[in-house]
């Protein structure tokens, strides 16, 4: 889908917004659909665009029908679908882009409606020699570390970048952070700091017991 596709696609975007969950870049996501009102949001994507928005769930009191979302959200098409006899179905959603909630749109539907702004995508790669030479130095502790370091650090900058986020990023909030930025530069300075940050931490001598 280009550009200008998926930002037609994201002037209403349903939203499936989900507890915990951060789709990382370049991710697949699996799900299973039982709700009545996600049922319906995926049976009118899959009428569409097989577009829809993941979104994550704020901690604390929510209200059921409209709970508070984190404004960037993920934009993902279905890849796979399997119905059951009962209505319920599993899916297979494969991560596009990331973008901003502007607006909620008022809906005719059981799901929710966003204006949702999407993040430009890259038009270069992003700096990452001394993100290289970190990747390098975390591979001197193995040998199987030295062979993962130098396959890493051989892929293109921007598939290097998310692949590390993947790993260093676990908690919500870290990956939120994360998938916020819109520079391919931002993002590539938050997985340097964070590597650099771990290297740090390993070679720190172990306080008395």
């Amino acid at each position: 889908m280009d550009p200008q596709q998926l930002a037609a696609a994201c002037a209403a975007l349903p939203v499936f917004p989900l507890p915990r969950l951060v789709l990382m870049p370049r991710d697949t996501l699996p799900l299973h659909i039982f709700e009545p009102r996600y049922r319906q949001l995926i049976a009118h994507s899959l009428s569409t665009n097989k577009l829809l928005g993941l979104a994550t769930l704020r901690p604390g009191p929510t209200d059921e029908m409209h709970p508070p979302i984190y404004p960037t959200v993920a934009i993902a098409e279905i890849i796979e679908h399997f119905a059951l006899p009962d209505g319920r179905s599993h899916i297979v959603v494969q991560w596009l882009a990331h973008g901003e909630i502007e607006t909620e749109l008022p809906s005719d539907y059981l799901f929710r409606l966003f204006k949702t702004r999407v993040f430009s995508a890259a038009q270069h790669e992003p700096p990452i020699f001394a993100l290289r030479q970190l990747v390098l130095q975390l591979g001197a502790y193995t040998d199987e570390a030295a062979d993962e370091a130098k396959r890493l650090s051989q892929l293109p900058g921007s598939e290097l970048v998310d692949f590390l986020a993947r790993r260093v990023f676990e908690d919500t909030d870290a990956r939120l952070e994360y998938v916020s930025q819109e520079t391919p530069e931002a993002r590539a300075q938050l997985v340097e700091e964070r590597l650099a940050e771990l290297i740090r931490s390993s070679r720190e001598p172990m306080g008395d017991a």
